[in-house]
């Protein structure tokens, strides 16, 4: 029996996940973005820990990161390519984006915890940057 966490102890709260379907193309000359669904999630969403941030790259240690942990399914970037072991064709997908208390997040890397007792997703987000128009 598989049991999903529900974060009684330590508390959720409830975010709109943005999952990009399909990918983008021309339409008469113009590029379209790809459409993105709405998607609900329950997560329970904390800063990334002193020791976390220590480990990445001198120039991600500035901006904002956060860690959500969530019984559903959350997705980082996936490029499309080809399964050496069966020849299967993996497509690919663009990472989950959220907002959070006013900025947009992008899912940058995520951990599927399946065990088969307390099945859940941890999954570490970074702030977009704003760029001038």
């Amino acid at each position: 029996m598989v049991t999903k966490p529900r974060f009684l102890l330590t508390g959720k709260v409830p975010i709109t996940i943005y999952r990009t379907i399909g990918v983008g193309g021309y339409v008469r000359g113009e590029w379209k973005d790809p459409e993105a669904e709405e998607i609900e999630r329950e997560v329970n969403i904390q800063p990334l820990r002193y020791k976390e941030v220590m480990l990445l790259q001198d120039s991600q240690r500035t901006r904002q990161w956060w860690q959500l942990y969530c019984s559903e399914d959350l997705r980082m970037d996936q490029e499309e390519g080809i399964n050496p072991d069966t020849g299967e064709v993996i497509e690919g997908w663009q990472a989950d984006e959220f907002y959070w208390q006013g900025y947009r997040y992008k899912i940058m890397k995520v951990k599927n915890y399946s065990m088969g007792v307390l099945d859940h997703y941890s999954a570490q987000a970074v702030r977009v940057e704003i760029t001038p128009n």
